[in-house]
């Protein structure tokens, strides 16, 4: 019987994992009181483990790094050129690697691609004339790309996703729930800014 051939999907069997999270959230329990017309500091504490509660929830709804962050992008096979990285936006590439079945990891050049920040997904792309990694010893997960990915700082964060973020947090104290979509009147502001899973 003759084998079908087929065509490998372009994202290369793509997984990704935060390494290093956000030192810091993009809202402050100060800034959910004043929204939520809170007058006491008895849930202070509360208050900022829902902010980062939500704040993690906030991100895998709206696809995107709210504040940065480090991130690992795995890949069976080289995805098609450019690779759109996911969670943008993207802030910058720290390596590109192969890796071993023992993990031992081999740098593919820096002087072979360049990266786009200026696209949502922010993409890596080989350069004309260059060869993609290859990687002939590990067959998943083989490939990885490290790179940083948020908007930066809590004031670099758009004021449209503060806001939903505010009317989240409050939802979730009055409610004591965090739900995995973004409450109703939470959603005019945070929508604009959802993207498609990369």
């Amino acid at each position: 019987m003759a084998l079908i051939e087929k065509s490998l999907p372009s994202h290369g069997f793509m997984k990704f994992r935060i390494t290093i999270p956000p030192d810091t959230e993009p809202i402050t329990a100060a800034e959910v009181k004043t929204w939520g017309k809170i007058q006491t500091s008895a849930e202070d504490a509360l208050i900022n483990s829902m902010i980062t509660a939500v704040r993690k929830v906030a991100e895998d709804w709206l696809g995107r790094a709210i504040i940065e962050q480090t991130i690992e992008a795995y890949f069976s096979h080289w995805p098609e050129n450019p690779v759109r990285l996911p969670r943008p936006p993207l802030m910058s590439v720290s390596s590109i690697t192969t890796l071993s079945e023992e993990h031992s990891e081999v740098l593919y050049s820096f002087d072979n691609y360049f990266v786009r920040t200026d696209v949502e997904p922010g993409e890596v792309i080989i350069k004309n004339g260059c060869a993609p990694p290859i990687n002939t010893d590990r067959y998943f997960g083989g490939y990885k790309i490290t790179y940083m990915a948020g908007y930066g700082d809590a004031e670099d964060v758009p004021q449209e996703i503060k806001a939903g973020l505010w009317e989240w947090v409050v939802f979730a104290l009055e409610n004591r729930v965090i739900t995995r979509d973004p409450p109703e009147m939470a959603r005019p502001l945070l929508g604009g800014k959802r993207i498609l899973k990369v």
